[in-house]
């Protein structure tokens, strides 16, 4: 059984390359709550219609803990995703693996 924690697995870095790939070919200039926030209406509008209620929990979950980390390392209420992703990439890959 592995001793690192579960932001470690190989999912979790999966995930968070495909936002940084989808939202740097979309809008380099994008800032991720922003962003988080209109994809969390899009789903609260496609609730019963494609998507479920525990999927919509967990990018609520996701952003609650998206929130403190901006404001710890950037001192800021959001930031652009490209700030975003080079300051996630060397947390997670120097803090917990």
């Amino acid at each position: 059984m592995s001793t690192k924690p579960r932001a470690c697995t190989t999912g979790s870095k999966l995930l968070l390359r495909k936002l940084w790939i989808t939202f740097w070919e979309n809008a380099t200039r994008a800032k991720v709550l922003e962003e988080f926030q209109k994809h969390n209406e899009e789903m609260t509008a496609l609730l019963g219609k494609g998507y479920a209620k525990g999927t919509l929990d967990r990018f609520t979950i996701t952003i609650n803990h998206v929130i403190p980390f901006i404001r710890l390392k950037f001192n800021a209420e959001d930031v652009e995703f490209s700030d975003f992703f080079s300051a996630a990439s060397s947390h997670f890959n120097s803090s917990f693996c």
